[in-house]
């Protein structure tokens, strides 16, 4: 399995606003999954095709199908929204991070019928802002094929970038986990 963890690009501020949005995201999860109906409060707050509602843009970017769902976007805010953060500034960050999810609801609503949850869309315009201001910068990674055996390396960020999206159109492509739209992250790439 491959990994990303890290990145080789420091920061100079506190990514206030990444980290607000990390603890937002996982703490709508644990306050959600774990219900007895939080698959209907789920649908209630995706997007979907059927039925549009305003809020339901918003709130959907909060909501996950999965811990591993949650987990792979979490990393990925982590190791990338920093550093936007830092080059944008915390509001323009924030706004930022809301228009790409917008952009992926957009996307989502004009070319799938599925319901869809999940920060996906808003994190893979993170990463593609990331590719812009630093294309330079590298991404950490560790290859486990069996613990203990691992080997770690750096990738340039395009290249980290051009895996992730190979990976997401494959995965579209060879069907979505139901509630996760694969696609919408593949609007932004």
């Amino acid at each position: 399995m491959l990994f990303p963890y890290a990145d080789n690009n420091p920061t100079s501020r506190t990514p206030v606003v990444n980290n607000l949005l990390i603890v937002s995201n996982i703490a709508v999860y644990l306050l959600v999954n774990f219900r007895p109906d939080a698959v209907q409060v789920i649908l209630a707050h995706a997007i979907a095709p059927s039925r549009i509602q305003f809020a339901d843009l918003f709130t959907y970017m909060f909501l996950h199908s999965g811990f591993l769902h949650l987990a792979g976007n979490v990393l990925f805010l982590h190791i990338y929204g920093d550093n936007v953060e830092d080059k944008l500034g915390h509001a323009l960050y924030a706004f930022f991070y809301l228009v790409a999810g917008l952009v992926a609801a957009a996307f989502h609503l004009a070319t799938d019928t599925m319901p869809c949850v999940g920060a996906s869309g808003a994190i893979a315009g993170v990463m593609g802002a990331y590719v812009v201001l630093f294309p330079a910068a590298k991404v950490k990674f560790i290859f486990i094929l069996f613990p203990p055996i691992y080997k770690k390396f750096e990738l340039y960020s395009w290249f980290a970038l051009g895996g992730w999206f190979a990976g997401q159109l494959l995965s579209h492509l060879g069907g979505e986990e139901a509630g996760v739209a694969w696609h919408s992250g593949l609007g932004l790439g």
